[in-house]
């Protein structure tokens, strides 16, 4: 199963005071690509200065250890100004983090996510430089089948976050939910990626926790969130990936798999 030790919505990196150790823990549970997400501030990420720093200083030593960083906004709407989300969108597609890796500098793009609520999901479906629209059924959220098709239209992914069910009170109903969710998806041609969204350090799940809800929710879900995030990493980071030992080569000796590719 190709990259499946994956979970690009994570924040535990983030802001963790000893990375090097948080990073150990993340091999040890399985981890292999970590997108290390942040929200925004106005046009800005949170934190920019330790932020970039965090990537300058860490990427290729975490690299070398077999996990591979890649950065990431969640845009989030704070003061009801929904008019302005295009904007933000548009401006964080520009930006980049400089990285270093054996000697050779890449600019690394944001993957672009939105943080869904209500009134953003409809905004959000329409935009095309926007990757993946995050837990588009939170607050009350709703995703019908124009949306999706509006997604799907603009290459948009919809993600399916684990953590809000796991934190959730009531696990069959917020099950029931996610998987009408995945319904709308399906029908609509989306594209749908499964997170783990981890915020803190003590809720950090094996691997293999996610891909067993996944398995609850559609049989094939796990083997098509593979497939698409592969799709958007080679898309935005191939020739990252391929001067690193995440090169899609690389990943199949090192874990002796087969793909459809």
């Amino acid at each position: 199963m190709l990259l499946k030790y994956l979970d690009l919505h994570n924040k535990i990196l983030r802001d963790a005071k000893d990375p090097e150790e948080v990073a150990q823990e993340l091999i040890k549970n399985g981890y292999y690509v970590i997108g290390v997400n942040s929200h925004n501030d106005g046009a800005e990420v949170k934190n920019k200065e330790h932020y970039y720093r965090f990537f300058e200083t860490h990427f290729e030593l975490f690299e070398k250890k077999g996990l591979l960083m890649l950065p990431a906004v969640e845009i989030k709407i704070r003061d009801n100004n929904y008019s302005a989300l295009s904007e933000l969108i548009k401006e964080f597609s520009r930006k980049f983090i400089l990285i270093k890796h054996k000697g050779e500098e890449y600019h690394v793009p944001f993957m672009i996510f939105v943080h869904g609520v209500p009134r953003v999901n409809e905004i959000a479906v329409k935009e095309e430089k926007l990757d993946i629209l995050c837990h588009p059924l939170k607050e009350g959220g709703k995703f019908n089948i124009e949306m999706a098709k509006e997604a799907a239209k603009n290459d948009i992914g919809i993600e399916i976050n684990y953590r809000e069910y796991r934190m959730s009170k009531d696990k069959e109903k917020r099950l029931k939910e996610q998987k009408n969710l995945l319904a709308t998806c399906h029908k609509a041609g989306n594209k749908v990626f499964l997170f783990t969204a981890t915020i803190k350090k003590g809720e950090l799940v094996h691997i293999n926790e996610l891909i067993e809800y996944g398995n609850k929710l559609h049989e094939d879900l796990v083997d098509e969130s593979i497939e698409n995030v592969h799709e958007l990493l080679m898309k935005k980071y191939r020739k990252l990936l391929e001067q690193t030992e995440f090169s899609l080569e690389n990943m199949r000796k090192k874990h002796g798999l087969k793909t459809k590719r």
